[in-house]
């Protein structure tokens, strides 16, 4: 590493802080740096760093310091490629990066990369197994171009001090599980992307670092520019070199945009189907629709507002890097020749015009998820209403069925009386083999026991009643005189 070159404090601060608190890294053993690389004839290689070491001597960087301040086993530092990208992989968005801190902290210092990036490494490794970093997005910039540190102009390594670099995220939406059916809802993974790019203004090299998650950003770089083949026409001018950059920031955000539409589809579905059983206006079916039916309703319109959230994220992240590169050659600060400065306002044009249509298409799928989670939410309100009337008619039914009981249980209360041995109109006798006969001299002295004082009682109280009735009517009568 050039003796120039200092370690990045503040950062290295930051990374350590965070290694307690997120699982970040991964030990040596499960390593594993992917580098796609472009020299300056077009040549395309690939590398896959399996150690620190490897990492360490695939730059070059760990052997004794030379008369330039490069190290190298010939005395030669090695220069930058015109095209470089450093994918640090993920399993997932929870999962860790396939790299050490010392690895990583290496790479952070030999590239002089801004310590901001950090920020957007943090959306991998989360320890508690959730992906809460969906909510997180950000893009940040530094330009330098005039007057460069000393310590960021290195001819040994094709360096020259002026460059501009930047960091952001994008999100982008994949079939899970290789597209298998396992519900509209669950067939779709939003993955994440951490991008950090330098562009050297002078010599046209090209860094990329991304956190790159299930491979999917080193498919997009290496489908762009396959394995040993030469690409010459995309690397042998500055203006070309440039408009490589472009294409593939170009490519990233069209990754961003692409099968939103598709996913909202799927959302629409799923909506109806947990939706139309109470839509038919038979509020009395509880076999299909319950309180499990608005766990539901309520997780898909949780689904919906996330994709509002992630594409309004994409659709700033795209139009803040269109409005980058649109003022980027504007007041004469790009030390290109007047030739090369319109091929690359050229190509500038070009990209925001194919960035604005990437907005656009964004903003419209955005719209239409908007209008999803409105019906979601009315159809989640009908679902509240039609849940309650049902409440309401178990609460009713439970009442008659219970004013029922009682009757009943009066009703058998009295058959249980009535049906004893003191009322059973039959002889007792020892002899099973005597005739039956059909009188019982017990059961009608019992009967008149019974009888005669009840009906004694009542006539009294029928007296009684007459007596007072006919005393309150002479009462009134009197009174209505006198008045």
């Amino acid at each position: 590493m050039p003796a120039a070159m200092t370690p990045i404090p503040k950062g290295c601060e930051r990374l350590e802080d965070r290694e307690k608190s997120l699982k970040l890294f991964v030990d040596e053993a499960k390593l594993q740096v992917p580098i796609l690389e472009v020299n300056h004839q077009g040549f395309v290689s690939h590398r896959n760093l399996r150690s620190d070491a490897e990492v360490e001597e695939f730059f070059q960087a760990d052997h004794s310091l030379d008369e330039s301040g490069c190290t190298s086993p010939t005395g030669e530092c090695r220069e930058d490629p015109a095209y470089r990208a450093v994918y640090l992989l993920s399993a997932s968005s929870i999962r860790p990066l396939e790299i050490t801190p010392e690895s990583l902290k290496w790479l952070l210092t030999y590239f002089q990369v801004m310590p901001g990036f950090l920020d957007f490494l943090y959306i991998f490794g989360n320890p508690t197994g959730m992906d809460p970093e969906l909510k997180f997005s950000g893009f940040r910039t530094h330009s330098v171009l005039s007057g460069p540190h000393k310590g960021l102009a290195i001819d040994a390594m094709n360096r020259s001090g002026l460059r501009y670099q930047m960091c952001y995220t994008l999100k982008g939406i994949e079939r899970k599980d290789d597209g298998k059916e396992a519900g509209a809802g669950r067939m779709w993974k939003i993955r994440h992307g951490a991008f950090h790019h330098q562009f050297d203004v002078v010599k046209g090299t090209q860094l990329w670092i991304l956190g790159d998650q299930k491979l999917t950003l080193w498919n997009l770089g290496s489908g762009q520019l396959h394995g040993e083949r030469k690409y010459p026409k995309h690397f042998s001018t500055f203006a070309q070199r440039f408009k490589t950059s472009l294409d593939m920031h170009l490519s990233y955000c069209q990754w961003a945009a692409l099968d939103w539409r598709w996913y909202i589809c799927s959302s629409e579905d799923r909506a109806h189907q947990l939706t139309i059983p109470f839509l038919d206006g038979d509020i009395t079916s509880e076999a299909s629709v319950g309180p499990q039916t608005l766990v539901a309703v309520q997780a898909e319109e949780e689904a919906v507002n996330q994709i509002i959230m992630v594409l309004e994220a994409n659709t700033d992240i795209v139009q803040k890097l269109r409005d980058f590169y649109h003022d980027l050659l504007k007041g004469g600060r790009f030390p290109i020749d007047d030739t090369e400065k319109s091929e690359c306002d050229d190509t500038v044009k070009g990209f925001t015009a194919q960035l604005d249509e990437i907005i656009y298409d964004l903003n419209t799928q955005i719209a239409r998820a908007r209008v999803l989670s409105k019906l979601i939410t009315d159809r989640k309100n009908i679902l509240i209403q039609h849940l309650q009337t049902q409440a309401a008619a178990r609460q009713e039914n439970s009442a008659q069925s219970m004013e029922g009981l009682a009757e009943k249980s009066a009703r058998e209360a009295i058959a249980t009386v009535f049906s004893t041995d003191m009322v059973k109109y039959q002889i007792e006798v020892d002899d099973p083999n005597a005739p039956p006969e059909r009188r019982s001299k017990l059961a009608i002295e019992r009967f008149f026991q019974v009888s005669i004082p009840l009906m004694v009682f009542t006539f009294a109280m029928a007296a009684l009643w007459y007596q007072y009735e006919k005393r309150r009517r002479r009462t009134s009568g009197r009174s209505k005189q006198l008045v």
